[in-house]
């Protein structure tokens, strides 16, 4: 069953955009985030998360070169009871977007659940929710801050699988699956536009698929732990104003490398 599942998902993140390319403009790009957290005893952590995206090709034209500038900073807690861990993240979110010699960005606060239920030593699952709400767009469009500044909600689910079998050796093979909702529109501008760096639209606008492994280290006997995950991203985008019709594919080459500092080991 684990087998025909992950022949699935392959199928479905390898396949299915040669079906769909043709008729719909792609993208590829890079995508990387260094994640530095630092936890506490009690549950307690507080995480800073750069990232860059960086655009290789496109269909309809010239490439841009850097695509994002992110930037992740918040608190989190967590506690785990047998197989089941609960981590609640609280993070503001910084975008930024150059386009030429001008440069566009969103503020943005997520509040985001993390479940993990551990079913056996090799098998995990993970549902994680993401209330993304948007604050502040900035744009070529939006002319004063009373169109700038608003709100927006944009609800996104992962759902992850997760095996670690012992023949990897400290490997895990992940596969995810992550739908993007807009929930409320912004009154002021939702007649105007919709996506970053804009507000949001009510309805499903995008989807991602991931594949990747996992691989995590102790460094000696001393507070630190490195984690690598690398992953292939397939990201479609949709018209919620038109019956969810596919816009745009991307294709990514995602890369987390994370530093866990823990206080008091």
């Amino acid at each position: 069953m684990l087998r025909a599942l992950l022949m699935s998902l392959a199928m479905l993140g390898l396949l299915a955009p040669a079906a769909m390319a043709a008729a719909t403009p792609t993208e590829l790009r890079a995508w990387g985030y260094l994640n530095y957290t630092l936890a506490s005893p009690g549950g307690w952590a507080f995480t800073a998360m750069p990232g860059l995206r960086y655009e290789l090709a496109d269909s309809e034209a010239e490439a841009s070169g850097v695509a994002m500038y992110e930037l992740f900073a918040g608190p989190s807690w967590s506690h785990s009871w047998d197989r089941v861990k609960l981590t609640l993240p609280l993070w503001y979110y910084y975008m930024a977007f150059p386009v030429g010699d001008d440069s566009y960005r969103s503020h943005n606060i997520e509040l985001m659940p993390i479940l993990r239920y551990r079913l056996s030593d090799v098998f995990t699952l993970q549902s994680r929710t993401i209330l993304h709400n948007k604050v502040y767009a900035s744009n070529p469009v939006f002319t004063d801050d009373s169109q700038r500044l608003g709100h927006s909600l944009l609800l996104r689910e992962m759902l992850t699988v997760e095996l670690a079998p012992a023949a990897l050796k400290g490997w895990s093979l992940l596969a995810s699956e992550e739908a993007f909702v807009g929930v409320l529109e912004d009154a002021e501008t939702a007649e105007i536009a919709k996506g970053e760096p804009f507000f949001e639209k009510r309805g499903f606008s995008m989807n991602r698929v991931y594949l990747g492994a996992k691989r995590g280290w102790k460094m000696g006997d001393g507070p630190f732990r490195l984690a690598v995950t690398p992953q292939y991203v397939l990201e479609t985008h949709h018209d919620p104003a038109d019956g969810a019709a596919l816009t745009k594919l991307r294709h990514y080459a995602f890369v987390t490398v994370q530093l866990v500092q823990v206080l008091g080991s």
